[in-house]
């Protein structure tokens, strides 16, 4: 014989209350009930806290208090939306309390729903008001190819915002060059393209990339100096005259006529980051030849800025 013995009442993660019974069925052959019980249903009782009015793109910060099912969860969907309605405007509520969901990237109303993971019913639903985000621009108009431009800004500061350059008329989420905003100011290093490009700080969303503002810069050609002796002692240390842009991957070196923009003989070349008062010292290569001492520009792609042979005995 199978006894099931309720005590008392629980709490349904479903909208649906009223008396039910809880059943024990035997499955062999013909399907039969060996015992059961009656059960009350209660609405599940659960309250979401959070600032009513947020910007764009702005980090909601959600206290709640709920039936906690495994796999329950809190999303952003539109006034009236349904579960489904989320866009990637979700956490599941086993991350704890409170939880951080990002605001779309559209003004509007909106609501923060609690949905109940075993049905994916919803057990509340509380509005929350998107507002236009505002964000700033300031750097200089034009810079060098490659060079650091240092961009000060603010804005909503949202999890995957970002500051970049992008061509003049492309897509809100097109990038040549960019970094995550912190700190008040950030450094970017520009385009190795000479040309008109547009400074840009992108809202970054689950439902889409917004551009809220935006700077024409001009990137022009560095000027570049390179000088050293015509001929040099192989693996000895030579001094060359020059400068140009450093950006951390910039370098003077040197390598083979044939060699790509990136290659180099094995150890012969320096940061354009290590030029001080216009001398760098570099490593001349350990096999004789004729070599190339070249300025190397790099964002992205690699280019020969400038070049002069020397031959190495």
């Amino acid at each position: 014989m199978v006894l099931i013995e309720i005590i008392g009442e629980f709490r349904s993660r479903n909208f649906i209350g009223g008396e039910y019974r809880i059943v024990y069925v035997w499955a062999e052959g013909a399907e039969r009930v060996l015992a059961e019980a009656a059960i009350k249903v209660l609405h599940a009782k659960v309250a979401l806290t959070f600032k009513p009015e947020v910007s764009m793109g702005e980090l909601v910060e959600v206290n709640w208090q709920g039936p906690g099912g495994a796999e329950d969860w809190i999303g952003i969907v539109p006034t009236g939306g349904f579960e489904s309605d989320i866009d990637g405007r979700w956490e599941r509520i086993s991350n704890g309390s409170p939880l951080a969901i990002q605001a779309p990237a559209e003004a509007g109303a909106f609501e923060v729903i609690y949905v109940a993971g075993i049905d994916q019913s919803i057990l509340a639903r509380s509005p929350l008001s998107v507002v236009e985000a505002v964000a700033r621009l300031e750097a200089a108009e034009m810079v060098e190819a490659t060079a650091m431009l240092s961009v000060g800004w603010s804005g909503p500061e949202g999890p995957d915002d970002w500051i970049g350059i992008a061509e003049p008329g492309s897509a809100a989420d097109a990038f040549v060059t960019y970094e995550r905003p912190s700190e008040g100011k950030v450094a970017l290093v520009s385009p190795l393209t000479p040309g008109p490009y547009e400074l840009r700080y992108v809202l970054s969303a689950a439902d889409g990339a917004k551009v809220l503002a935006s700077q024409p810069i001009t990137v022009v050609e560095p000027a570049i100096v390179l000088e050293a002796p015509g001929e040099v002692a192989a693996g000895t240390m030579i001094s060359v005259n020059t400068s140009g842009p450093a950006n951390g991957s910039n370098f003077v070196g040197f390598a083979e006529p044939e060699q790509d923009a990136w290659g180099t003989a094995s150890g012969s070349w320096e940061s354009a980051d290590n030029i001080k008062d216009g001398k760098v010292d570099v490593p001349a290569p350990e096999t004789a030849g004729t070599y190339e001492l070249r300025f190397v520009l790099t964002s992205g792609d690699a280019s020969v800025a400038a070049r002069q042979t020397v031959i190495v005995k």
